[in-house]
């Protein structure tokens, strides 16, 4: 081994036993959280407090790479459940309890910020206001903060998992008034990454004679914590991570205090249309969502001129009010859906969904004499560009300006790569402060 190797084993082993340890004497910055007032300004009282934690896990179906010595695990999904396992003893954090105790709950937050095994970490809150009739604002903020980094499957999933927890909260009786701190795992793999993260907020609930628990009209406070796991890193100090108790991803999903619960079906949960993702495939836009449940989903090119069942026939929610849809109409180039209870536009229809600006599709990509022929879809006529590092920001194509066609196919010729992926961003004029879509799939070039 040479010496710069030597010297990376070692300061990589240090992080770990570092980071280890950190859970068990908490640094000052931990201890100064726990003495801060808890949430809704008021000083914190452990004793009308609960935990309810949920984990979701799904992907695209994207290839990881080999696991090397960290085959015994069986899969990567596995090695993440076991470093989240780890995260929570060193943190003595118990997922499967609904006590509640400060100092493991900002433990465990910074056990999973200061994950040695993670990278690219973005960390973001949103504020929304929720009551006991419209719980569908805090599904919406969470489709804000993590629909564009986790796989539609996974964003399913961590819904139905906030629904879990909802339930959760609703049958756990004793207290008259009571704050449930709900947090939420994450495992997703999109795009060959393996992302792992953590969202969390606080509900303040009442008990109501004959009606049970009830969500207080509030301001809520929704964070989230997302970065991948570095596969380098994980087997570069394999030899640790088979020294801990192996978890796999079913028991870290199961091993909590809401995974018994079926989700909460209160009707607050979906009065509007929040769309979770719009992807350009074939010449059209496969739209994805959360809608009132069997309620008939419609779209348009102009809302003035009306709203009109799907081009390839009539599409309803689904009992949980998921939905996909296949459209060629956008408004002003963004994805947008209205729900009717019935086919019949004379009912009362659902508010507008959300806007959502397609995101551009690779379908092949391919090395030839140097460069890489990229082909996929976009926005019809939008610009297509590319870029190295998208921190850089991202630029037309070298040989010239490319523009999608009118069906939306495109192709394009490209030596810029992102991390040796091909990657591509749509622009609807050639000046990059206009609204942009997505960036693509990352595709590795054949």
């Amino acid at each position: 081994m040479s010496t710069s190797n030597q010297e990376r084993s070692a300061r990589e082993a240090l992080a770990i036993a570092r980071w280890t340890e950190a859970g068990q004497a908490p640094s000052r910055e931990v201890s100064a959280e726990v003495e801060r007032p808890g949430p809704h300004g008021r000083e914190l009282d452990e004793s009308n407090q609960e935990t309810g934690v949920g984990n979701s896990y799904g992907g695209d179906g994207g290839g990881l790479p080999g696991l090397g010595p960290l085959s015994d695990f069986g899969s990567w999904e596995s090695v993440a459940a076991t470093v989240l396992r780890k995260t929570e003893d060193s943190a003595g954090f118990d997922p499967s309890s609904t006590s509640f105790d400060r100092c493991q709950w900002v433990a465990f937050e910074s056990q999973f910020q200061t994950m040695p095994f993670l990278t690219d970490i973005t960390s973001q809150s949103r504020d929304t206001s929720i009551s006991s009739l419209s719980l569908l604002p805090a599904v919406s903020t969470v489709t804000q903060l993590v629909g564009g980094l986790v796989a539609p499957d996974t964003l399913a999933d961590i819904i139905n998992s906030i629904k879990k927890i909802g339930q959760l909260a609703v049958q756990n009786e004793g207290l008259q008034e009571k704050d449930t701190n709900m947090q939420l795992g994450v495992l997703t793999v999109v795009d060959g990454d393996l992302r792992l993260g953590l969202l969390r907020t606080t509900v303040r609930m009442e008990y109501r004679t004959g009606k049970g628990y009830q969500q207080l009209n509030q301001q809520i406070t929704v964070s989230s914590l997302i970065g991948s796991l570095d596969f380098g890193m994980c087997v570069r100090n394999a030899e640790a991570l088979l020294a801990w108790d192996g978890q796999d991803v079913n028991g870290w999903v199961n091993g909590t205090s809401s995974s018994a619960y079926p989700p909460n079906t209160s009707p607050a949960w979906g009065s509007t249309v929040t769309l979770v993702s719009a992807v350009w495939s074939n010449g059209h836009v496969t739209v994805a969502g959360w809608a009132p449940p069997d309620w008939v989903l419609k779209t348009t090119n102009d809302p003035t001129q009306g709203w009109f069942d799907i081009e390839g026939g009539r599409v309803h929610a689904g009992t949980d009010g998921w939905f996909t849809l296949e459209t060629g109409r956008l408004i002003n180039g963004q994805a947008a859906v209205m729900a009717f209870p019935t086919g019949d536009n004379t009912a009362p229809p659902s508010p507008e969904s959300n806007l959502i600006t397609p995101r551009p599709t690779i379908t092949s990509a391919v090395w030839f004499d140097g460069t890489v022929t990229v082909a996929g879809w976009a926005s019809p006529g939008w610009v297509l560009k590319t870029t190295n590092d998208p921190t850089q920001g991202w630029f037309d194509i070298e040989g010239g300006r490319v523009h999608a066609g009118t069906d939306g196919w495109f192709t394009l010729e490209t030596e810029r790569l992102i991390n040796g992926q091909a990657a591509v961003m749509a622009f609807p004029t050639g000046d990059n402060t206009a609204p942009r879509s997505p960036q693509s799939n990352h595709v590795m070039p054949a």
